[in-house]
């Protein structure tokens, strides 16, 4: 059975809001279920009393089973069926949640945590309100705790919270690497990740219900579980390999700028460069974007894709490439260096060895001159005088 990964995105809002609620007074409130059992992935076909606490969040939500009937609000059953399933999918896209497919797991269940905790911060703001404007009412209570102080297992309880969110969040998003590079392992840590999850999800309940030893107790739990560093080891030399291969196609996007500006001063006919380079510009936008969110393998993929386009874009350069000029001078220089071991062991004439010799050395005059060319990046001259190397070796040879 295949389980909705949760959003990093979720579980950082989810956070947010976890941190802005231990902020005001802690008082009670009801509106939409905020007991739900979900400790499992309900989907079609299943049935229980996490189904009913779904339905009657559903219905209070806005996304009702059915208007009228089984499923209904006030007639909500234990059974998840089409018109449960159907509901579900479209709270989650609405949601934006992907993929929406009815199954409620990981990703649903933080996305019913945002709701319950915005709705949590939602009344208590307007109960801020109304102490303010009538102070000598009394103030609400959860579950027999006064709202004025908090006590100090209230406090360590959300101390506890709170850090176990932030690994679980923190873990998600390395999650985010490690599922590119190293997927096997990434199954197992994203497992634990959700095991700590469903752990802080029945401490926050806990914690709405007043029982702060018992929300410290799976809280703590939550902490503990294996899911710190299990998925940063390989976050650093990720993010190294994706910026080098990010700075090289933005070198490479600087040598096109430059030869259009060029090209542009010499009112030169550069064919599809133009549209070439400003689609490229776009992809290694995106790839920047995508690596400072920390989506390397995002990024990675659109900036090869921008490389293409701009390694294609200097094709209607007709010009040569750094790479390319450094790999056909290498070559020039072993192709001399051969012709000349076969003409110390010809045994043609000497006047033969003699008119050989010298058009090597022509060629070597040749590679000097190239040496020097693409020293100062002019590899377009460079190739020029390579061309011609080869040719006084293709006459060397000839004459032996």
């Amino acid at each position: 059975m295949n389980v909705s990964r949760v959003s990093y995105s979720t579980l950082v809002t989810s956070f947010m809001f976890v941190l802005a609620l231990f902020i005001i007074p802690t008082i009670s409130l009801a509106a939409i279920p905020t007991n739900c059992d979900f400790t499992r992935t309900i989907e079609d076909g299943v049935d229980g009393a996490d189904v009913l606490c779904l339905q009657k969040y559903l219905n209070a939500s806005g996304f009702k089973i059915a208007e009228t009937g089984p499923g209904a609000p006030g007639q909500e059953t234990t059974l998840y069926r089409a018109l449960t399933k159907e509901a579900v999918i479209k709270w989650q896209k609405a949601k934006g949640l992907t993929p929406a497919i009815g199954m409620f797991a990981g990703q649903s269940k933080a996305a019913y945590l945002k709701d319950v905790l915005a709705q949590k911060e939602n009344k208590k703001t307007d109960q801020v309100v109304a102490t303010v404007t009538t102070p000598t009412s009394p103030l609400p209570q959860v579950a027999g705790v006064a709202t004025v102080a908090k006590s100090e297992a209230q406090k360590e309880t959300e101390k506890a919270i709170i850090a176990a969110l932030q690994k679980i969040v923190s873990t998600y998003g390395d999650l985010e690497t490690l599922r590119v590079d190293n997927p096997k392992k990434a199954v197992s840590a994203d497992q634990d990740a959700r095991d700590a999850l469903d752990t802080l999800f029945n401490s926050l309940k806990s914690y709405f219900n007043g029982d702060f030893a018992k929300a410290k107790t799976s809280a703590v739990s939550a902490l503990g579980a294996k899911t710190s560093s299990r998925a940063v080891s390989t976050t650093d030399a990720t993010e190294s390999k994706t910026k080098k291969t990010l700075d090289g196609v933005e070198n490479l996007y600087d040598e096109v700028d430059g030869l259009l500006s060029d090209a542009e001063d010499d009112d030169a006919d550069v064919g599809d460069a133009p549209d070439l380079f400003e689609e490229a510009g776009g992809l290694l936008d995106d790839a920047w974007d995508s690596f400072d969110a920390g989506v390397y393998r995002q990024a990675t993929s659109d900036a090869l894709d921008a490389e293409e386009l701009l390694n294609a874009a200097l094709k209607e350069f007709n010009v040569v490439t750094q790479s390319d000029a450094k790999k056909a001078l290498k070559k020039a220089h072993s192709s001399v260096s051969d012709a000349w071991d076969e003409v110390d062991n010809s045994d043609a004439s000497s006047k033969s060895i003699s008119k050989a010799e010298a058009y090597l050395d022509k060629a070597d005059s040749y590679l000097d001159d190239a040496d020097s060319s693409y020293d100062d990046e002019d590899y377009t001259g460079m190739m020029k005088l390579v061309d011609k190397a080869d040719g006084a070796v293709g006459d060397a040879l000839d004459e032996i």
